[in-house]
């Protein structure tokens, strides 16, 4: 049995951890929006750009009003989004496989919005800052691409909390 062995043999585990991180990989650059339309070297070293980072249940990865930190990619795991508003604090949104977060900080250049917080065990891909703003620059569709998401994600809290989401140009958006 595989599960035996890679409980009984390290090296068993270890491979078959990097043989599946891999295909999640190799699956969400060829499928993801942010990388499907970069010819495959492009998404190489793109996503070569990226650092592996592991987060365990109850890990706060974005706290809100923090200054950003990068733009994530889960990998796998699950992660719950909450904004606190008026002393309260609310559940907005679950993120899985294939979701994208940090994107709203990094498009509007201001403080982070949410508070994401990992709810299993996870592996997301990690684009500082300065890497992202090089990503969009150098690939303009990947800059369409998060704008289109950071809007639809704006408009979506704002209507949930019944208020703005502030952005560094001073408009509200509704």
């Amino acid at each position: 049995d595989l599960e035996l062995y890679a409980t009984e043999f390290v090296s068993v585990r270890r491979a078959l951890e990097r043989f599946t991180r891999g295909r999640l990989l190799a699956n969400l650059a060829a499928t993801h929006p942010l990388f499907r339309k970069l010819a495959k070297a492009e998404r190489r070293a793109l996503i070569g750009k990226f650092q592996m980072r592991k987060v365990y249940p109850g890990d706060i990865v974005i706290e809100q009003g923090d200054v950003p930190t990068g733009l994530c990619l889960v990998l796998r795991g699950d992660f719950s989004v909450s904004r606190a508003e008026a002393g309260l604090n609310a559940t907005v949104a679950t993120l899985g496989c294939g979701d994208v977060f940090g994107e709203i900080s990094l498009v509007h250049r201001t403080r982070t919005t949410a508070t994401v917080r990992a709810t299993s065990y996870a592996e997301i891909m990690v684009l500082s800052p300065g890497e992202c703003s090089a990503m969009t620059s150098q690939y303009p569709e990947t800059a369409s691409i998060l704008s289109d998401l950071s809007e639809q994600r704006i408009r979506r809290l704002a209507s949930r909390a019944g208020s703005t989401i502030p952005t560094d140009d001073a408009a509200t958006l509704l």
